[in-house]
């Protein structure tokens, strides 16, 4: 991701990182967002979801996300919400 951003930056072309669900990809993509030199602007899916098992984090503050700040990822999803929406 580093080397595409780079390259995009040498070429002036914008990068605009995206996952289009509410999961861990989504916090990865925040989480390498914010490590870039040129924060670049990140594409979300905008809907309002029954449960998340990720709480209301990937909800913007004035236009921002806030990056979970635990190990990992920053933020461990919710099990007993994950049981409930499990498919066998």
């Amino acid at each position: 991701m580093r080397d595409i951003v780079e390259a995009a930056n040498k070429a002036n072309v914008a990068v605009a990182p995206h996952s289009a669900y509410f999961g861990p990809g989504l916090i990865a993509t925040a989480h390498v967002s914010a490590a870039l030199a040129r924060t670049p602007m990140i594409e979300r899916l905008y809907c309002d979801l029954t449960e998340s098992p990720f709480g209301d984090w990937y909800e913007p503050v004035d236009g921002y996300l806030a990056l979970p700040q635990g190990p990992g990822l920053g933020i461990n999803p919710d099990p007993g919400i994950l049981e409930k929406i499990r498919v066998d």
